[in-house]
């Protein structure tokens, strides 16, 4: 895509009130996003989308300076960071069709990984050591069997299931819950910069963007989004593995965990959790790996 189409799309994504659901309905209108950053006003108007103070922000946007859009297009390109808008064909498809899907993904490193089979493995910063174990032991077994083993990077689970796929010559994917310039946490700051040549690094955000506790928390929707299905080691009541279960939950991601008499703690968020989430035991990772080689729809399928 050309510099001066992303710096058109950004503007118009900067448009107040117009989120992802109404931008993927314009695209349908129109049939390309140049067209629809080229519309007239009253083109627009009629779409019954945008509304009059949308028409007018919009028109104010096209007349300001793009050095702020040039400055984040630079910063990408400097640092081999690729930029997927939504309509891109490299934007996997399942991430269309939950709520608030991300505008753009910001990519560095294997973005082939995002067509293989993936699981996402996710847990407590506070798990015990058993816990951080056994997460290892999994994500090794099932990169092995050739999955992308997918997480957030946090302390705990995270971090360990993105190690066991590392040492074991595997792939993995990293959602982060800041741009690229920020990581976080930044002790883990080496273990990133190994996955963006090893694997590869994915955020919703420009490079620059520090980071906050919504944006920590959003990113879990793509965690479980770009996965086959989801692996929750442990969970407290409340926190960052709660949220994550509830996305993966409304997008009908499929929710294992371990059995409770493994007794890898805290695992008080999947007990109280497994009916309503339909949560499926396990002490191995063969019905994982079941699951994930069922039939699925169209645009779930994914390929080794």
């Amino acid at each position: 895509m050309k510099k001066e189409d992303l710096i058109e799309w950004f503007r118009f994504c900067s448009i107040k009130g117009l989120g992802p659901m109404k931008i993927l309905k314009l695209l349908s209108i129109f049939g390309s996003p140049e067209r629809m950053w080229n519309a007239s006003n009253e083109e627009l108007v009629r779409t019954r989308i945008l509304k009059e103070p949308m028409i007018t922000q919009w028109t104010d946007l096209k007349h300001n300076t793009t050095a702020e859009y040039e400055k984040r297009l630079t910063d990408c390109s400097e640092n081999k960071i690729r930029i997927i808008p939504i309509f891109d064909d490299m934007y996997p498809i399942q991430l269309k069709f939950m709520p608030s899907p991300p505008l753009n993904l910001f990519v560095k490193g294997d973005v082939d990984l995002l067509n293989r089979k993936k699981v996402a493995v996710v847990g407590s910063r506070g798990s015990d050591d058993n816990a951080k174990k056994w997460a290892y032991d999994k994500a090794s077994e099932l990169v092995k069997k050739g999955i992308t083993i997918v997480s957030g990077g946090a302390k705990g689970v995270d971090i360990e299931a993105h190690k066991a796929a590392l040492d074991n010559g595997g792939s993995t994917i990293c959602v982060l819950g800041a741009g690229f310039f920020n990581y976080f946490p930044q002790e883990h700051a080496n273990i990133f910069d190994e996955i963006s040549s090893k694997g590869l690094l994915v955020s919703e955000y420009y490079p620059s963007f520090k980071g906050t506790a919504i944006s920590l928390a959003s990113r879990n929707r793509i965690t479980s989004g770009i996965s086959d299905c989801i692996l929750v080691v442990t969970s407290q009541k409340d926190g960052g593995t709660m949220v994550q279960m509830k996305k993966a939950h409304e997008q009908k991601i499929p929710i294992f965990a371990p059995k409770t008499e493994l007794n890898l703690l805290p695992n008080e968020g999947v007990k109280d959790y497994l009916l309503k989430y339909n949560i499926i035991m396990i002490d191995n990772i063969k019905p994982v790996l079941d699951e994930i080689n069922k039939s699925k729809p169209f645009f779930m399928q994914t390929r080794i």
